[in-house]
């Protein structure tokens, strides 16, 4: 169906949730929003104020919320629903297992191990998922200027250069990459290169020796 996005966030009181939604009160009409249940989750008790972005899905007659707590989530849901074999309450399933971050490295680092572990999710659909949106997850990183390994992952206690920063990034990437080619989960991976200690001039070849002898202990 077209996606047309009428209500694109919705601001008011969260009158009260359910297994798999929230109900928003905004202006005396309460809407039901489907939502990650690791973001409902997060939200504050009833009758608080909260702000949900939104992706308002029309199909055969119905209208149905899907909101989030980031705006850049949307972009992400949406661009799930371009695969053919992902439908809104799939997406929402894959986005309760996996945070925004932690999705955007399984597909960039083409890890379908990760991607399966989510109910409803197989193999098959998993590479769809990298085929079909990984250039645009890929374009997507690229804008926001995004890493796994932001400076905060890097631990930002390192007064280091912001080329120093730059360079580490690069060559933990670079390890993760190889370590989930190596068929590690990104989440080992990712744990694995965080708790190498950088040194100037390291390459990623010393970074993924050092992240396998993590992975090994």
């Amino acid at each position: 169906g077209k996606r047309g996005n009428m209500i694109v966030y919705l601001h008011g009181k969260l009158a009260y949730t359910t297994q798999d939604s929230a109900i928003i009160e905004c202006a005396g009409v309460g809407y039901e929003v489907y939502m990650p249940a690791r973001e409902l989750g997060e939200l504050p008790d009833s009758g608080k104020e909260v702000l949900i972005f939104t992706s308002h899905q029309m199909k055969e007659g119905s209208e149905e919320l899907y909101g989030f707590l980031e705006k850049s989530e949307v972009g992400l849901f949406n661009l799930l629903l371009n695969v053919p074999s992902v439908g809104p309450k799939s997406a929402i399933s894959i986005m309760s297992v996996l945070d925004e971050n932690a999705l955007k490295f399984a597909i960039l680092a083409r890890d379908t191990a990760t991607l399966s572990k989510v109910p409803g999710v197989g193999k098959k659909t998993s590479e769809k998922i990298i085929i079909e949106i990984g250039s645009k997850v890929e374009k997507m990183a690229a804008d926001e200027n995004i890493s796994v390994f932001s400076s905060a992952a890097l631990g930002s206690k390192k007064k280091g250069s912001k080329d120093e920063n730059s360079a580490e990034r690069k060559v933990k990437e670079e390890a993760v990459e190889a370590l989930a080619a190596l068929g590690y989960t990104s989440t080992d991976a990712l744990k694995a290169v965080n708790a190498v200690e950088y040194k100037e001039g390291m390459d990623s070849g010393e970074i993924l020796s050092c992240a396998l002898k993590n992975l090994a202990d």
